[in-house]
């Protein structure tokens, strides 16, 4: 055997070292494309992951602002039905009795309850808020008509939102 390889041998050696070359450049592209894909993908990730801590964010500062309204108006309805109290008791129910004698003595009947009254001013607004929600889905029925959308299913609004069946 000859110490020093021949030119062929040489050659052969060469063409192989030049195919793995090629085959990992080859290799390298492609690992190179899905790695720009894959950050592209990250970037999306993170602007998305950005948009829902910002969205997040909001919601939290929301609810703070709800509970703090909503302390304040616990706060406003006990200071009124304290005042109720002390209406009702110091002021209407002294006076209510002292009228009732006086119609009493003049063959009137009684003046009616306050809780009567209470309860008719109630019941009217409750008619009321039936009424406007008639109107109300009367007017989703026909945005459901014009749109296309059955009203034994619950109707969409414009917006494609379900509206609330009463």
């Amino acid at each position: 055997m000859d110490p020093n390889p021949t030119v062929d041998e040489q050659t052969s050696k060469l063409q192989f070292c030049k195919d793995a070359i090629i085959n990992l450049t080859l290799q390298k592209g492609q690992d190179e494309g899905v790695l720009f894909e894959l950050r592209n993908e990250k970037r999306l990730l993170e602007k998305e992951r950005e948009s829902i801590l910002k969205t997040l964010a909001q919601i939290e500062a929301d609810m703070k602002e709800v509970e703090k309204t909503e302390l304040e108006l616990t706060a406003v309805c006990s200071t009124l039905a304290d005042e109720i109290s002390r209406r009702t008791e110091f002021e209407y129910e002294p006076l209510r009795t002292s009228v009732n004698l006086q119609r009493a003595q003049n063959g009137l009947p009684p003046v009616s309850s306050l809780q009567d009254d209470i309860d008719q001013n109630l019941a009217k607004r409750l008619s009321e808020k039936r009424e406007r929600w008639r109107d109300l889905e009367d007017v989703a029925s026909n945005d459901s008509l014009e749109f296309g959308v059955s009203s034994s299913t619950g109707s969409t609004s414009k917006r494609g939102r379900k509206k609330k069946r009463v």
